[in-house]
């Protein structure tokens, strides 16, 4: 069963346990001063077009 919002998504938060959420990171940008600083950093153009953002603390 394909996934909500797959084709119209622009990020991916994997949990924990890897299971992966497809996000919109204007969503997340206007919800949280945090993702709205990260999404404003630019990455190189040889990361992925969908960026992944992984748990990465037990917090």
């Amino acid at each position: 069963m394909p996934q909500p919002f797959d084709e119209s998504t622009d990020a991916i938060l994997r949990s924990s346990d890897d299971l992966d959420f497809p996000v919109h990171r204007a969503v997340l940008s206007l919800a949280s001063p945090f993702f709205r600083d990260m999404f404003s950093i630019p990455q190189p153009e040889s990361e992925p077009k969908i960026p992944v953002i992984p748990r990465t603390s037990n917090v």
